[in-house]
């Protein structure tokens, strides 16, 4: 039987969106619904990859039954711009010292 993890985890996710890196992110997804995991706080960078890979990321992202919040961490170019956009509820940022414009 597989252990527990607690219900909500944060993950870092950084590299390129291609045929190699996608089962992995594919596997540890399926891998923490499985182990009860209901919230996933997803640290993400990447510069870009396969439009195809790409397309299907955003596809099973948008089918994952857990409360998931992606946020960039550094650069995110080409398809991975479609990962952050593929969380249906993006948390909002609010800075700690705001900055006011006249």
């Amino acid at each position: 039987m597989l252990t527990p993890l607690p219900s909500c985890v944060y993950a870092t996710f950084a590299g390129p969106i291609d045929q190699q890196t996608l089962p992995r992110i594919f596997q540890n997804f399926a891998g923490a619904t499985q182990r009860g995991v209901r919230e996933l706080h997803l640290l993400f960078q990447s510069t870009g990859g396969v439009v195809g890979d790409g397309i299907s990321l955003y596809n099973y992202i948008r089918t994952l039954p857990l409360d998931l919040h992606i946020y960039n961490t550094g650069a995110v170019h080409s398809i991975a711009v479609l990962t952050p956009p593929s969380v249906s509820r993006i948390p909002r940022f609010e800075p700690k010292f705001p900055i006011w414009a006249r």
